[in-house]
């Protein structure tokens, strides 16, 4: 079951591209996040994508104090922090908005239903985060 929240897709700029990963450079931020891709981008250098970013978290942690980020600004996404905006997806799935929404597959026993829309998230995330592009982009 996807929201309208759910299904926001993260707009950006192509800044490199390769045979099975990108480099996406966010509007207005310094970020050059390096994601993966299970098919090709058909898009051009320097061109305006949308799509959908999928992370694996390791453990999440609630915290009362920060903002959002993904760590580092220039590479793969390793630590994240943001606000849970949509707990309600299938295949323990949540968004997380760290600078750009972010679909999060949380790790048993853990699930979405355990954290509140509204409260701040810290993780580390997996190896492997996923840009999967809106159909037509």
């Amino acid at each position: 079951m996807e929201s309208s929240v759910a299904s926001q897709a993260v707009r950006g700029t192509l800044v490199e591209i390769g045979a099975d990963r990108i480099v996406l450079g966010i509007p207005g931020t310094d970020y050059r996040l390096h994601l993966n891709v299970h098919r090709s981008v058909e898009a051009k250098v320097g061109s305006h994508i949308a799509g959908r970013i999928e992370v694996h978290a390791r453990r999440v942690d609630v915290t009362h104090t920060g903002g959002q980020f993904i760590d580092p600004v220039y590479g793969r996404p390793r630590n994240i922090q943001g606000c849970v905006m949509e707990t309600g997806l299938e295949h323990s799935m949540m968004v997380v908005k760290a600078v750009v929404p972010l679909h999060v597959r949380v790790r048993p026993p853990q699930k979405p239903s355990d954290f509140e829309v509204g409260s701040i998230v810290h993780f580390a995330v997996d190896p492997g985060a996923v840009f999967v592009p809106v159909d037509g982009h």
